[in-house]
Formats: C-alpha cells, sequence, structure tokens
C-alpha cells in the first residue's frame, strides 16, 4: 500500500512505550551528578536488554528485532544507554558468538550480556591509531605455559574509548595494560599466522560494517524526535507585530522550512533504511558492495541529521540551546555516530576511490533519468576525467587534493538516489519526494545550474511548490512521527511548560542597591533608625537647598566685592540656613571674612554632589500614590528661613518624579 508519509515506521516487535512508565525512564537527571547519570544509563540499558530478550541468533543471523531494536524511540530517551547496548550487541557478542560452536566455554558469558548482567566492551582504536587501526601496537606475547601477557608498550598504544558530553554522559575512558597475565582461552581463535593478514583482520573486525548501518538507523529517531519538538513549539509560540494581532511563528517561511524539510527527510528515511538493511542482507550482492550501500546510508544520514538538527535548534531560538528541550541531546549523539562504527569521511574517501577506479561498481540506478540519477553519474564522470587526466609522476598527490575533498559528496550523490529509489518505490507522497528533491537540488545549486540549465528562480520555485503543497498536513506528519510518547521537552504544549516552572528550584533574596550607601554617615544613620526612603529623599534635598542658598551667597561676594565691602558684612550677618547636626551654629551667625569664604567653598562643593544624588533618587524612587508625591514636593519646596524670591526658592513638579 502507498506510504503518504502519515504513518509511523517501522513496525516493532513491541512497543517500548511501556518501559517510559517505570521510574528509571521517569525520574528527572536535571538536578543528578554525572556519576548519578552514569548510574542511571546502565541501569536504563539493563532494562531495554530484558524487554527485548535477545537470543543469541538475533545477533550472530541480524534478525529483523536486531535491525528494529536500533530503529525503537526508546534509544532518544538516553542516547549513553543505547551506547552501551549497541557495542554490547553488535561488538561484544557480535564478536564471540561465531566461536561458540567451537568453544563451549563462552556460553556462560552470552546469556549474561545479552541480559545486561554483565558489562562488555570492544576496544579496537588506540590514541595513535585511529582508521589505521590496523598497526595497533597492543603487545600479547605468550608466556611458556600458554597464557598471555597483556601489555601497552606506549602510551599512543593505550586504548581510547570517548566519553559523551552533555547531559548523557558514559564512563568510557584510555585504558592501558601493565603486563596483565590472562589465561591462553582468552584467545579467540588460531594462533597460526594468517596468509592474508589483511583479511584475517578485517574478518576479526567484522561486526564493525555491520555497525555502520546498524548505528545509522538511530538517527531517523532523533530526527523524529527533534521535529516534533520544534514544529509543535513553533505552533504555540506566538509573536506581536504591528498588527498588534499575535501570529504563531509557524506561519513564517523561515519557520517551516527546516521543518518540513526534515518531515520530507524522515518520510524517505524509514523506507531507505528498509532497503538498505535488505540489500545488506542479500548474500548474492557481493559483500563490498554491501559496504558501499552501509557507507553510502551512514553518509547520508549524518549529513542531513547534523544539519537538520542545527537548523531546528535554532528556529527554537534560545530554547534550542537547553538539554531538557531535547534537540541538542540529540545532535551531539549525531557528532558521536559519525565516527562510530566508521568514520563517515573515511569510508567515503575509501568506497569513491574504488568507484572512480572501477574496482566494483554499485547497484545501478532504476530510474536514471531522475535529478539525483543525474546528479550522481555527472559527479562521478567528471572525477574520473580528472583521473584520466592526471599524470603518472604526480598521479598521487593529485589525487590527494583533486579528488579527495569531493569523495564525501560523491558518497553522498550516492545515497541521495539510493533514498530516492526505495522511498519511490515504497509510494511516499510526491509532495514529500519532491521536496527531498529540491533540498539535494538547493545544496548543490551550482552543479544544476551549470550542467542542467535549472536556474536558481526554478529551483527555488521547486522547493516552494513542494513546501506549499505539504504545508496543510504538517500537524498530522509531526503526529506520524510517533515521538511524542518519547518526548520530555517542556517547550512542546503550556501544560508541560507550566509543570516543567513549577519544578524548577526557586531562589530567595532581599538583596537591594542604595545609591546613596557610598555615604558612611548617612548610611550609618539609616542603619541605626531604619528610616524609610522618603526620610532619605528628605534629607537629600535639604542638604541641596542649603547649597543652592550657599551657591547664592558665593555670587553675592563674588558682585561685593567689586562694588563696596560693607554690602558684604552686611550680607554675612543674614543667617545662611538652619545648622545641620554636625555644625557650630555660631559659625552661622557670625563668621568672619576668612571663615565665611571656607565654608561657602565647602558648600558649593558639596552642593554638586547633593544635586546628583537627589536627581537620581527622584529618577529611580517608587511614588506609590499622588499623596506621597505631593508630601515630597512640599518637603523640597520648604524654604523657611531661606532668602531669595519664591520665584529663586527650588520647585519640584510632578513631572519631575518618574512613576514606575
Amino acid at each position: 500500500m502507498p506510504s503518504n508519509g502519515d504513518s509511523a515506521h517501522p513496525q516493532l516487535p513491541f512497543d517500548s512505550a511501556f518501559l517510559l512508565n517505570l521510574d528509571l525512564f521517569r525520574v528527572s537527571t536535571n538536578d543528578a551528578t554525572r556519576d548519578e547519570k552514569i548510574a542511571l544509563a546502565y541501569h536504563r540499558a539493563r532494562a531495554i536488554a530484558r524487554a527485548y530478550a535477545f537470543k543469541v541468533e538475533d545477533i550472530l543471523y541480524l534478525s529483523d528485532n536486531f535491525w528494529k531494536f536500533h530503529q525503537d524511540m526508546i534509544h532518544t530517551q538516553d542516547s549513553a544507554a543505547f551506547s552501551l547496548l549497541a557495542i554490547q550487541f553488535n561488538l561484544c557478542v557480535g564478536t564471540l558468538a561465531p566461536f561458540l560452536r567451537h568453544r563451549e566455554d563462552l556460553e556462560c558469558l552470552i546469556e549474561p550480556l545479552l541480559n545486561f548482567e554483565i558489562s562488555g566492551q570492544f576496544l579496537l582504536t588506540e590514541v595513535g591509531h585511529g582508521l589505521d587501526a590496523q598497526a595497533i601496537e597492543t603487545v600479547a606475547t605468550l608466556l611458556p605455559d600458554g597464557a598471555f601477557d597483556l601489555h601497552t608498550p606506549s602510551p599512543d598504544a593505550a586504548k581510547v574509548l570517548p566519553g559523551r558530553a552533555g547531559s548523557k554522559p558514559l564512563d568510557h575512558c584510555i585504558t592501558s595494560f601493565k603486563h596483565v597475565r590472562l589465561p591462553h582461552s582468552a584467545l579467540l581463535g588460531s594462533l597460526e599466522a594468517p596468509t592474508d593478514p589483511r583479511k584475517s583482520f578485517r574478518s576479526a573486525i567484522h561486526r564493525v560494517y555491520i555497525g555502520t548501518l546498524s548505528l545509522s538507523t538511530v538517527l531517523i529517531s532523533a530526527l523524529k524526535r527533534s521535529v516534533f519538538v520544534a514544529g509543535k513549539y513553533s505552533f504555540r509560540r506566538y509573536i506581536w507585530g504591528p498588527s498588534n494581532h499575535p501570529r504563531p511563528i509557524i506561519s513564517f517561511r523561515t519557520q517551516q522550512r527546516p521543518i518540513l524539510h526534515t518531515l520530507a527527510q524522515i518520510a524517505v528515511f524509514d523506507p531507505y533504511a528498509k532497503a538498505s538493511i535488505q540489500q545488506y542482507m542479500d548474500p548474492k550482492i557481493p559483500y563490498i558492495v554491501r559496504q558501499g550501500i552501509a557507507a553510502a546510508f551512514k553518509a547520508v544520514l549524518t549529513r542531513a541529521t547534523q544539519e537538520s538538527l542545527h537548523q531546528l535548534a535554532e528556529r527554537c531560538g534560545p530554547q534550542g540551546l537547553f538539554a531538557y528541550n531535547n534537540i541538542i541531546d540529540n545532535q551531539i549523539e549525531a557528532r558521536g555516530n559519525s565516527i562510530a562504527e566508521g568514520d563517515t569521511l573515511a569510508l567515503s574517501i575509501r568506497l569513491a576511490s574504488e568507484l572512480i577506479l572501477g574496482k566494483y561498481t554499485m547497484p545501478p540506478p532504476r530510474y536514471p533519468f531522475s535529478l539525483l540519477a543525474v546528479f550522481e553519474t555527472g559527479l562521478f564522470q567528471h572525477a574520473r576525467d580528472i583521473v584520466n587526466s592526471l599524470g603518472g609522476a604526480y598521479r598521487k598527490a593529485e589525487f590527494n587534493t583533486r579528488i579527495l575533498p569531493r569523495c564525501q559528496t560523491l558518497v553522498e550523490a550516492v545515497g541521495h538516489r539510493l533514498a530516492y529509489e526505495a522511498a519511490l518505490d515504497a509510494g511516499v507522497a510526491s509532495e514529500l519526494l519532491d521536496l527531498y528533491e529540491a533540498g539535494v537540488v538547493l545544496h548543490h545549486s551550482g552543479w544544476f545550474v551549470e550542467n542542467l540549465a535549472l536556474d536558481t528562480e526554478t529551483q527555488f520555485n521547486m522547493e516552494m511548490q513542494a513546501m506549499n503543497s505539504i504545508l496543510p498536513r504538517i500537524g498530522n506528519l509531526l503526529n506520524a512521527t510517533g515521538a511524542e510518547p518519547y518526548c520530555t521537552a517542556p517547550i512542546v504544549s503550556d501544560e508541560a511548560w507550566m509543570e516543567f516552572t513549577r519544578s524548577l528550584e526557586v531562589h530567595h533574596g532581599n538583596a537591594r542597591m542604595d545609591i546613596c550607601e557610598h555615604d558612611a554617615d548617612l548610611a550609618e544613620s539609616e542603619t541605626a533608625s531604619k528610616r524609610s526612603k522618603y526620610d532619605l529623599l528628605r534629607t537629600v534635598a535639604r542638604s541641596v537647598l542649603r547649597n543652592r542658598q550657599a551657591r547664592r551667597i558665593a555670587k553675592a561676594r563674588e558682585r561685593v566685592s567689586k562694588t563696596a565691602m560693607p554690602c558684604l558684612t552686611a550680607l554675612s550677618t543674614a543667617p545662611l540656613v538652619a545648622p545641620a547636626e554636625d555644625e557650630d551654629p555660631e559659625l552661622l551667625t557670625a563668621p568672619t571674612h576668612t571663615e565665611m569664604g571656607d565654608m561657602i567653598a565647602r558648600h558649593v562643593a558639596a552642593h554638586f554632589q547633593a544635586l546628583m544624588l537627589l536627581t537620581i533618587r527622584l529618577a529611580s524612587i517608587q511614588v506609590e500614590d499622588k499623596d506621597t508625591l505631593e508630601e515630597v514636593r512640599s518637603d523640597l519646596c520648604d524654604t523657611d528661613g531661606i532668602e531669595g524670591s519664591p520665584t529663586e526658592r527650588l520647585s519640584v513638579e510632578t513631572s519631575d518624579v518618574s512613576i514606575l
């Protein structure tokens, strides 16, 4: 039956959502320590392992349940738990299982490993040897009694398995061995030297190639949960524009674009994963080609996931940065997957190089006239033309500089064509398929302009028409991802956000900032008497009034000095201002000329500081009502005993006081 992209894929052996009801999955890790998070990951891994109840045959022969396990949405809950299980099942059990028919002593390990009662690891990469793992330095020396001495001869030979950043950490580390004695049974295989060391090494690590495909399928679940979060948030997030009416941000094409593209990718990647698994399991296809199918799948999924999750997180604004909203956690998982079980770039270089040189071919296009098939064919033909033009003496260097940088794009082109064909055969809705195709075209816009005369406006219209067709169904497509039960992001609904905010720790305080706290005398007086803020304002106002009068006296003194000294004497006998608490009243009644000059200078200097403090205080004080405002105004205008006409006195209007 044709798929319109409205149904969740794939069908799993059981509904893992029941695990979400366990306390292990309900507990919040927001305030947990790193050790607590790691311990929780191990407990969750055990719960998932027991729910799947794998048999060794599932791992050895790659049953449907093995592949579906990797596509289960439960893994989006805890990527650390998934990493532990993927290593345990595929690499550890998968490496041991082929030896069981000849090694009955290993059977006692398999059941505990499948139930996650014990933890198994697979240590291949060394600090100094990653892509060149065949050159590892760790030494196992056969002892006379048949045992082995396992030793790390140098720091570069230490085994390295990276931990994980973010909210789902792992306790992986750098591991070295100092003459560890192992029984002879620790050796898997024969002591005889292989006739083909390279082939023997690849056989020993054959589960890594399986992981290239299986581990990449979990990225589809990451896309589903992330687009669900971003989509639901975009429906409930409103902005106010010039029309003074709220609009949901999903109404903007810039918000719709990454969401719709991701939904189209999901619709295509589900059947693409199914087709890739079927081809990988097909014994009629050469093994080297099957590895290429896995590499192309990983290249496409890795690129799409990293770019889409980045854009979805951006469209959530600051909310996209928080781990509790799921998207950034999925981004970290995608980054880890890009190098796990085969570095994407290294896989692409190997595959593209061998295809260019004609060592083998990938499955040919079934729809050779589709845009993506033409794109793939054109890229490879151009690369082969370059190789054929290289001079013999400089061939290796030129290949490095002119071909290697193109390899990942070449492999992605293979993957996009395979994905398109799988989705078309599966009956994915045409508008979703068109948008997926338009996304690839826009990503390589220059090639299509140069080689197919597909101008940029035509490319833009391809995308626009596809998005216009999908937009009415965006709500159904979001729900069809099946991500809702596994989504813990509080931004998906108003109710979830309110519940989240109520769960946050609340911090209370009574701190305040006083603009006058630098005045030690005033601060000490205020602390002692606990005066109100209005008492403080009155004190500052009186200080201003005193200093205003001092300024008038200073001006008068200047005028008198130019006319007649008797006028200055008469002026000096006038009362200056009511004495302050720390001033001698006698100094204000009959000062000498020298004393008066000093006093005037002191008051003039203080005037500017006091006036500034009053201005700031008036601008920041909270006036509760008009009565209080009038009280402050009246107090400021109380100029009894101050010389000068009413127009010279300080006047404070209502507009001078900010009512916040």
